[in-house]
């Protein structure tokens, strides 16, 4: 059976941000040295048989890295190359089309620098109650950050401003609480140090990679209507086939990945528009007695040694 493992940030001690959830170089080094040792790496060509029925059984890992964060080139893709190892990387679209920041990591950047207790009391400054909607809070509030360690504070400003509060409000508090703490100028400088370029995704490629689609914007798909859904799946695989050509695999990964974000409808969509494969987020081992193509599992890396967060 295969383990997907999906990562985020992969980076060096950073004393900038001392309260963002990131993967250290070295323990990354380890947890591949750890994978190699104890269930070796699925080839791309035997991942690629498996997935369309031409082989039984495949055992081994594979690695994913979701959003196109800049550590993935700077930090992630040397060590794959000296390693001969490959991986999907999983990119959102609208930052290569528009050089701006999407709102999941302008909170993480948020929380990250100043702490979740410095955010959520800027936060209550500038939110009202008709902003959280009932329906997102009875929907999200027990299914989502299940399985990651947060204190108090930091878990209500991600609840809140990922899932509780109504999307016609949420860019404006989010510019309101980025204005409170960073000048333009700043706020400009994080945004291009976020995400890989058009030219550092080419490379990837160019070294076995794959890319995969991870919507245009980054939203929970569950929250949108089918037009909405299928705009975000459409636009964002015509700016990667634009950008990058077809792909040896056409992927998708949802974004924050649980059973909550994604629902039947998007499902259907990513069959309209000829998706082999999409992952979720589910702790489980990639099974073929079991195998439902557009809902596959994932583990994060924090559930196996060396992977827990700074």
């Amino acid at each position: 059976m295969i383990k997907a493992i999906m990562y985020h940030y992969v980076r060096p001690r950073d004393a900038k941000f001392t309260h963002l959830k990131y993967l250290e170089i070295e323990n990354f080094e380890r947890q591949l040295d750890y994978f190699e040792r104890e269930f070796g790496f699925v080839s791309k060509s035997d991942f690629q048989d498996f997935i369309s029925g031409k082989k039984s059984d495949c055992h081994g890992v594979m690695l994913t890295f979701d959003d196109g964060l800049k550590d993935h080139y700077r930090h992630v893709f040397p060590i794959l190359k000296r390693r001969g190892l490959w991986g999907i990387f999983y990119i959102s679209t609208a930052p290569l089309r528009s050089k701006t920041m999407l709102d999941v990591h302008k909170v993480h950047v948020l929380i990250g620098m100043f702490g979740g207790s410095k955010v959520l009391e800027k936060l209550l400054e500038i939110t009202s109650k008709e902003m959280i909607l009932d329906s997102f809070v009875n929907t999200f509030s027990e299914k989502v950050y299940a399985l990651q360690e947060n204190d108090s504070a930091t878990e209500y400003v991600k609840k809140t401003l990922n899932y509780f509060i109504a999307d016609e409000y949420r860019p404006s508090v989010l510019n309101q609480l980025m204005n409170k703490f960073f000048l333009e100028s700043e706020q400009e400088s994080l945004s291009s140090q976020c995400y890989m370029d058009i030219q550092e995704i080419h490379e990837l490629i160019s070294h076995g990679m794959i890319i995969g689609n991870h919507t245009d914007s980054h939203c929970v798909m569950s929250k949108l209507d089918k037009s909405q859904q299928e705009e975000e799946i459409k636009k964002s695989f015509e700016i990667l086939d634009n950008l990058f050509g077809e792909q040896e695999f056409k992927t998708f990964c949802y974004p924050y990945g649980g059973k909550h974000s994604f629902n039947e409808i998007t499902e259907k969509l990513l069959e309209k528009y000829g998706v082999m494969f999409s992952f979720s987020v589910d702790p489980k081992c990639i099974d073929q007695s079991e195998l439902k193509l557009q809902d596959l599992p994932r583990f994060d890396c924090n559930q196996f040694p060396y992977g827990r967060s700074n």
